[in-house]
Parts: structure tokens; sequence; C-alpha cells
């Protein structure tokens, strides 16, 4: 495949020129200012694609396809797109050249671009993950939804589409104000449900526990639970059992992310640098999952600070208040976790 993209840029100039010279179908009567200044533009487009440079390659050979239409431009637009990770640009661009109708008299690199596009328009489509997003809630009817801030129409909401593999946020905003919000990192062919819950008022997240809800809140000056010296000590106990279970579990993760990243190494090496088909899934999937080990310990790892600086800010706590005077009473304290959520709960 690489010496198919060498020959295609090193064609492209070429191809460029030999576009003006057939008719309408392709260049829709072009000056010759304009094929002069989009053979300029395809020469320095393939220049910097050849420097890595892929973000200035697609600005010149999209100004060099607007002056003058070649399937070579957009065949390379595709290439620049695939390396930049805009996967669905480059699926569309792809695409483009493998419909187009050339003309028997087309030069021999837009046949031989059509030809590319079409081998590596396969190799693609497999690498382009899939969202389908759900939007539940009161007002999810009317929410305004966007992808990365921008603006998704309605009726994508709830249908599968294609995305590219990397970081993306999703939203959801009521008329009332109601905002629901996830982030989510796609892996390469990775198909994947979003659902978006809003709550029900304005700017409603997660609700904290207190009283009526069957948790107890926190006490207040008139409670007994303000010498509940030995409770907290307990309590504290717990929170950094917890967080010590935590932070043994990330550890575990980590190990096994590590071991998993070196054996894609392992199988890359073995494949060696023009690596494609099941070889490079596999190296893919295996990264894939030493990623997601290593965001999970890493999740694991913050929660055990926390659990872990809870704990001791507890025991702290009940230092001072066995020092304080005590009243009569049994007071039992009891840590608890939810969803983004966590705290510790007193029974009297």
């Amino acid at each position: 495949m690489h010496r198919t993209f060498r020959a295609a840029v090193v064609a492209l100039v070429a191809a460029t020129a030999l576009a003006g010279m057939t008719g309408p179908a392709y260049a829709g009567d072009p000056t010759a200012e304009d094929r002069a200044a989009a053979r300029s533009a395809a020469e320095r487009g393939s220049k910097l694609y050849n420097e890595k440079k892929y973000a200035e390659a697609l600005d010149a050979l999209t100004r060099a396809e607007a002056l003058l239409h070649a399937p070579t431009h957009v065949l390379m637009q595709a290439r620049c797109h695939v390396a930049l990770g805009q996967l669905v640009k480059a699926q569309e661009a792809y695409i483009k050249v493998t419909r187009e109708t050339l003309d028997p008299k087309a030069p021999t690199a837009f046949k031989g671009a059509q030809a590319s596009a079409a081998t590596e328009l396969q190799a693609l489509t497999p690498r382009i993950a899939e969202v389908t997003l759900v939007v539940v809630g009161p007002g999810a009817d009317g929410a305004t939804v966007t992808l990365d801030g921008a603006p998704v129409p309605a009726a994508l909401v709830g249908m599968a589409r294609p995305l590219d593999p990397g970081k993306h946020v999703f939203a959801a905003t009521t008329a009332k104000g109601a905002r629901a919000e996830v982030k989510v990192t796609l892996a390469e062919g990775e198909t994947k449900t979003v659902e978006l819950t809003l709550a029900g008022g304005a700017g409603v997240g997660p609700e904290a526990p207190g009283p009526g809800d069957g948790t107890p809140g926190p006490t207040g000056p008139g409670d007994d639970g303000g010498s509940g010296g030995s409770g907290l000590r307990a309590g504290s106990y717990a929170m950094m059992a917890l967080g010590g279970a935590a932070a043994v579990a990330g550890v575990a993760l980590t190990v096994v992310s590590l071991k998993t990243r070196g054996e894609a190494d392992d199988e890359f090496d073995a494949c060696g640098v023009g690596c494609f088909g099941a070889p490079a899934d596999s190296v893919r999937d295996l990264d894939a999952k030493a990623t997601t080990l290593g965001n999970v310990s890493i999740g694991l790892y913050v929660g055990a600070g926390v659990l872990l600086g809870a704990g001791i800010g507890m025991f702290v706590a009940a230092g001072s208040d066995a020092a304080a005077e005590p009243k009569t009473g049994s007071v039992e304290w009891m840590p608890w976790l939810g969803f983004g959520r966590g705290g510790v709960s007193g029974r009297f």
C-alpha cells in the first residue's frame, strides 16, 4: 500500500496538468491561470504530505481541487484525512472517487486513483467507530443535543452513526436548563450506545442523599451524633480499608495493562511496519484493551486517594470528639458509595 501511495504522489502533478486537457467533464473550462495555480497547489500538497505536514497538505490539495477537479486531488485529500484521524471524512472522499464516472479518455492516473481509492476504502471502513446516542428523561424529546459542541440533528438521535475514534463529548440540554453530559473515548471499529439521562429540574444533576430518602443527613447541633468519636473512628477504618482495596486493584490492573501493551508490541514487531489485515486488527485490539485497563486503574487510584483522605479526616475528627464530654446514647457510622458520590451515614 505504501508503494501505491508513493506512486500516486509522483503522478499527482502530471495528472493535474492532464486534467486541464480533458475538457469540461473534469475541468469545467478552467483558464490557463487556473490550471497553473492548481498544478502549483497540488505540487505543494504532495510535498507537504511527504513531509507529514498533513493539515497543511490538506489545505493545499483542497485549494487545488477547488481550482480544477481531479480524482487524484480527492484521493490525496482522503489520505490526509486518514493521517489526521478524520476517518469519516476520509471515507466520504474515497467514496466520491470510486463513484465518479470517468471519461474513456481519462488519464491513466485518474483510473489508478479510482482503483487505489477502492482498495483503501475497504481497509478503512472497519476502523470507523459507530455510536447510537440515546436521550432519556423529562424534556428529552425537545432537548438540544450536541456532539463536541456542534448541534446534532434530531433525526440522528437514536440512530447509529459513524464517528471518528478518539475522545468525544455528548451533551443534551432542555428548555428548562436541565443538562446531561457524557464523555467517551472510542477505539477504532468500536460500536457503542451512549445514553444521556436528563433530570427533572433546571440544572439538576444526581441528587445528594438527605433526610427523607432513606439515608440520614448530617447531624445538627442538637443531635446526639456530635459525640460519636468511637463511631467516627470505626468509619475511618472502613474508609481507609476501601481506599487500600481500590489502590491494590489499581496496581493489579496496571500490571495487566502493561502486560497487554507488551503483547501488542510483540505482535506488531512480528507483523512488521507494513502490517495489515487480521494481524493489524489484533494489535489494535490489544492496544485498545491496554488503554481501557490503564484508564480504569487511574480511576481506581483517584478513588483510593479520595477514600484514604476521607478516612484520615474522619480519624482526626474522631480524636477531637474523644476529647469532648461524651453523651449518652449509641452512634453507628457506615461509609457509603454511590455513582459519582460518597459519604458517611449515621444511625442513632
